[in-house]
């Protein structure tokens, strides 16, 4: 009797070792997979983080991108709306210079015309030059008008008789 207690006592302590070896191996298994699970876990997060770096790095880059196109088209637009300003500025400049010089114009077309009108001008500023005080002395037998007009008669004029 002792003897079957004893092999029955064995068989069974065999089957719960049995069994106990199974739930160890089951349970270091289950651990394995756990830490392999884990580890991917991290792999997939890290990866899918990267990922979203990326993303995000690109979409920066685009908005980067965008942003100086936007500064170039308002440093052009702000460029081209000085161009005008300046144009505008030089037309009335030349405007206003041709108003502030319109006599002078139509004394030199006079003039260009008419060169015995352009000799009398010329004369007329050579004898304003002459003051009051100054004195002309004229040699006998000298011509008065060489010595007042030293430049003599240009070509082409001609000088009416005294």
């Amino acid at each position: 009797l002792d003897e079957i207690t004893t092999s029955k006592f064995e068989t069974e302590l065999a089957k719960q070792n049995a069994i106990k070896e199974k739930f160890i191996a089951d349970s270091e298994l289950a651990k394995q997979q756990g830490v392999i699970r884990v580890a991917q876990g991290q792999l997939q997060e890290e990866a899918r983080q990267i990922a979203d770096t990326q993303r995000l790095q690109a979409e920066a880059e685009i908005a980067k991108r965008i942003l100086i196109e936007a500064q170039k088209a308002n440093d052009l637009l702000s460029s081209t709306k000085d161009i005008e300003i300046n144009e505008a500025r030089l037309e009335a400049a030349v405007l206003r210079a041709r108003a502030d010089n319109a006599w002078q114009v139509v004394l030199s077309d006079i003039m260009a015309i008419n060169p015995n009108f352009a000799y009398y001008m010329w004369m007329q500023t050579a004898a304003g030059a002459w003051k009051e005080t100054d004195k002309v002395i004229v040699p006998a037998g000298s011509n008065p008008f060489t010595i007042i007009n030293p430049w003599g008669v240009p070509p082409g004029l001609t000088i009416p008789a005294q």
